[in-house]
């Protein structure tokens, strides 16, 4: 995330997601503006509940491909 923000960040207009991270039993809230990004942690993911990470990215001459193949090499 701090990768495509410190590359991308300008013409990020506006992103905000929730990511499941190895590991960690909650939820990572982020949200965005350009290059500024604040992180929290939301609740708990269920035993039962797929963890998913979902990200919307609203922005400006975005190579979408490239963003998609780098998050999907993140995934565990």
């Amino acid at each position: 995330m701090e990768s495509c923000i410190a590359r991308f960040g300008n013409d990020m207009l506006r992103y905000k997601g929730v990511l499941a991270i190895s590991d960690n039993p909650q939820r990572l809230i982020v949200q965005g503006v350009h290059k500024v990004v604040g992180f929290d942690y939301g609740s708990a993911w269920q035993p039962q509940q797929p963890r998913v990470s979902r990200l919307v990215i609203i922005g400006r001459y975005l190579p979408v491909d490239e963003l998609r193949r780098e998050f999907a090499a993140t995934a565990v």
